[in-house]
């Protein structure tokens, strides 16, 4: 029935001999082949003794900590080890999306936050608002409302739970926010002014989403902004300059610029608004033909990352639509920096190259031309100062001289 015992020894060496390949495909030696047992027979104890040592939420504490560190290694090794512990524990599975979107495994994340979703779909907004972000058009814009809606249940339900507890001495802070309420519905109007705007009653469903969020944050500048970029689609430029202003004066001295006065000057704060969302600023600025509000945004990116081909690119192209004489200069320096880092950074994108050399060759040579010469001018601005604290101190001292002469006279 089973064969002859020489049979079975005989499909017992050929299966063993089959089985010690190596992932070339030659043939692996007996000691070679007994390290690879070893090898798998440790990292299995090492798994059991993890699983044994830890418990879900401890392992998600690590993944979290080695996110924070950007060792996403070491965090998919622990997401792992809670996924085989727990396949369907929503906190691992939205972690482990988490951790799969910044390595980039674009389908891997979806899978684990569409799994999140089937096990817990009424409860937990944060893998609809994920979801959102990994899908275009009309399938995007459907997960974000529904994470919308669950935010505003998540917050009413803490409210309540807060004005019932509001005799106790302490008060938890509402998890969710209305700025992360505005941050959606901001969400959703992207997708009405990009992806989805031939859709019908687009403009009006835009609208509506933009005034949810000003709602909701009426100093989000981001909302403000979006409002701007509307306006601008519907080409009512005085409203787009109004809600331009708005939001520039919700941001632009509240970063430690020394703009804003005080003495809170010197420290360091998270921007309030994204590097995408401020050249989004700069680019609709430059549209409303408000050329120096665009450059002190440019600028401000400039201090913070000065090898961002669009931020230099994008500096002279302002000085050069300024269309004056004495902007040409600035704008030959900004481009030719702009050119210089494209190519230093191997970057792809073959247009803003061209439109770079088209706008170099419709300046003509002149000042402004090597790279030195935004440093001469900076020297020349400071001898100018100079001269000026010169004439102020002497004046000041011609003051004093006067007032002695007068008292020596009395």
């Amino acid at each position: 029935m089973g064969g002859s015992k020489a049979q079975r020894r005989k499909r017992g060496k050929h299966s063993n001999t089959k089985s010690r390949k190596n992932e070339d495909g030659t043939s692996m030696s007996r000691q070679e082949f007994q390290d690879l047992v070893e090898q798998r027979r440790q990292e299995k104890k090492a798994t059991k003794k993890t699983s044994s040592q830890f418990s879900i939420d401890q392992l998600l504490e690590k993944v979290d900590e080695y996110l924070d560190t950007f060792e996403y290694e070491m965090a998919q090794k622990f997401c792992q080890r809670a996924l085989q512990m727990e396949p369907d524990n929503v906190r691992a599975l939205e972690s482990s999306g988490n951790l799969l979107a910044e390595l980039g495994d674009t389908d891997g994340a979806r899978k684990c936050f569409g799994r999140a979703i089937t096990v817990c779909p009424e409860e937990g907004f944060s893998k609809y608002m994920y979801m959102g972000q990994l899908h275009e058009g009309l399938e995007g814009l459907q997960f974000f409302q529904k994470g919308v809606e669950l935010m505003i249940k998540e917050r009413d339900g803490e409210q309540k739970e807060e004005s019932g507890a509001s005799c106790s001495s302490e008060s938890s802070a509402s998890k969710v926010t209305n700025a992360d309420i505005c941050r959606a519905y901001c969400s959703i109007a992207e997708i009405f002014l990009t992806d989805a705007c031939f859709e019908e009653d687009s403009d009006e469903r835009c609208k509506a989403a933009i005034d949810q969020a000003v709602n909701e944050d009426p100093h989000s500048p981001e909302a403000h902004q979006l409002l701007a970029s509307y306006w601008l689609s519907k080409d009512n430029k005085q409203e787009a300059i109004a809600s331009m202003k708005k939001s520039l004066s919700l941001w632009q001295y509240l970063e430690g610029d020394g703009e804003g006065g005080g003495s809170n000057d010197d420290i360091i704060v998270e921007p309030i608004l994204s590097y995408e969302n401020r050249i989004g600023a700069a680019k609709i600025l430059m549209e409303l033909e408000m050329w120096d509000e665009s450059e002190n945004v440019l600028h401000t990116l400039l201090e913070e990352d000065d090898e961002v081909v669009q931020v230099w690119y994008m500096l002279g192209l302002v000085q050069h639509e300024r269309g004056l004489e004495q902007c040409k200069p600035q704008a030959r320096y900004y481009l030719h920096k702009a050119k210089k880092l494209y190519c230093a950074l191997s970057c792809d994108d073959e247009e803003v190259l061209v439109h770079i050399d088209e706008l170099l060759t419709s300046l003509g040579p002149g000042e402004g031309d090597q790279d030195d010469w935004m440093e001469r001018q900076g020297k020349e601005e400071e001898e100018e100062e100079d001269e000026e604290d010169g004439d102020i101190d002497s004046e000041a001292s011609s003051d004093e001289e006067e007032e002695e002469e007068e008292e020596m006279e009395h």
